[in-house]
C-alpha cells in the first residue's frame, strides 16, 4: 500500500529558464534512507483550547511548517511571479528548556534532502518568540541544488487543536502573516564546490493578495506523531523542481 508523502514547490528550470509551480503528490520511496538528529486570522475550521500549556507543548516531539504565498523571483535579472509554498515535513525536535531544535535528512534515489528547524517559545507556551525552518535539496544527477529558509518572530499559538488525537499545538494564520515573517531566503542553481551558485533568488511576496487560493498562509504544527514524512519528488525535466 502506498504511503502519502509531502511534495512542496520550488522553481522549474527548463532549457535557459524555469518557472516555479505549486505541486503536491503521492509516491512511494525506493531504496531511500532517512536519518534524524536534534540539532491575521486563525483558521475558523480549527477548534482550540486556550490555556497555559507549556508542559503540554514540550511533550510534542515533531514540528512541521508551511508558508504559502504569491511570490516573485529573479532569474538572471528577470522577475517571475507564481504561487509558491515553502514547507518542511514533520521534523523530530528536542527541547532544551524553552528552545526546540531538529533536523531530518533523507538520502538516495538521485537527491538528498535536509529539513531543519530551530526556535524558542514564551514561558507560557503561547508564543513562538523566534524560529526558522529550512530545506536544502541536492540533485545528484545534474549537480544542482535548492535552498530556502523562512525566519519568524512572535507567532501566537492558537492552543491545542482538539480535532486531532492526540491534540496538536498549532499556529494557523492566513491573510495578515507578514508581521510574523522577518526574512525569506531562496536559492536555486548549479552546485560549485558543494555550494549553490544561485541563478534564481527570492524577491518579494504579495502580502495583500486576498484572492481565493492566493491568500498568504502560515501554519506551524507541533505533533506527538509525525503526520508527514520525506519522500521522493515527482520526476522532472531540466534542472528540476523542488518539493
Amino acid at each position: 500500500m502506498k504511503k502519502p508523502y509531502l511534495v512542496s514547490v520550488s522553481l522549474l528550470l527548463v532549457a535557459m529558464m524555469v518557472l516555479p509551480v505549486l505541486l503536491s503528490g503521492c509516491s512511494k520511496p525506493t531504496q531511500r534512507t532517512t536519518s534524524t538528529q536534534p540539532t491575521s486570522t486563525v483558521n475558523p475550521t480549527t477548534s482550540f483550547v486556550m490555556h497555559n500549556f507549556l508542559s503540554e507543548l514540550q511533550q510534542k516531539s515533531f514540528l512541521k511548517a508551511r508558508f504559502f504565498g504569491v511570490m516573485t523571483f529573479s532569474f538572471s535579472g528577470t522577475a517571475f511571479t507564481y504561487p509558491t509554498e515553502f514547507t518542511v515535513a514533520s521534523v523530530p525536535i528536542v527541547w532544551m528548556a524553552l528552545i526546540f531544535d531538529g533536523k531530518l535528512e533523507e538520502t538516495g534515489a538521485g537527491e538528498d534532502v535536509t529539513d531543519q528547524i530551530h526556535g524558542s517559545i514564551s514561558q507560557d507556551g503561547q508564543w513562538i518568540t523566534d524560529m526558522y525552518f529550512s530545506r536544502r535539496i541536492t540533485y545528484i544527477n545534474n549537480n544542482t541544488g535548492i535552498f530556502y529558509q523562512v525566519t519568524l518572530h512572535n507567532v501566537p499559538l492558537g492552543g491545542l487543536d482538539t480535532t486531532q488525537t492526540p491534540g496538536s499545538a498549532i499556529a494557523d494564520r492566513e491573510g495578515d502573516v507578514q508581521k510574523y515573517i522577518t526574512q525569506i531566503d531562496y536559492q536555486n542553481g548549479p552546485l560549485v564546490n558543494g555550494q549553490i551558485n544561485a541563478t534564481t533568488t527570492y524577491m518579494s511576496t504579495d502580502w495583500k493578495n486576498m484572492k481565493t487560493g492566493m491568500i498568504p498562509v502560515l501554519k506551524l504544527t507541533f505533533e506527538t506523531q509525525p503526520s508527514e514524512i520525506l519522500g521522493p519528488t515527482i520526476p522532472q525535466a531540466g534542472m528540476g523542481m523542488g518539493r
